[in-house]
């Protein structure tokens, strides 16, 4: 493998992480502006709920498994109920940004 082509697919690497982190930004600012989110006891801002979100539809998590995976990362304790009442409020939102 060349050095030229190693720059070339980190590039590529770099634009494509680029577009996915704006695509959450607009999903987070379309949930927020929906009012889904009213109370900020444990998720304290829409872009934990949208990483969730994501977490759960590209590993294919369940909601338990997506409960301990957000325990994990963020430290979100909740449990695998509270989550699934979370991911179905926000999916209006997550669909109309998509």
């Amino acid at each position: 493998m060349s050095k030229q082509n190693y720059i070339t697919k980190s590039r590529e690497y770099q634009e494509l992480k680029e577009t996915i982190r704006k695509y959450k930004q607009a999903i987070a600012k379309k949930i927020e502006k929906s009012g889904i989110m009213k109370r900020h006891r444990k998720i304290k801002n829409a872009t934990v709920l949208v990483d969730a979100m994501s977490a759960m539809i590209i590993e294919q998590l369940s909601f338990r498994r997506l409960a301990e995976y957000m325990d994990a990362k963020y430290k979100v304790k909740m449990s695998d109920t509270a989550w699934e009442k979370q991911i179905i409020k926000c999916a209006e939102a997550f669909y109309k940004a998509v």
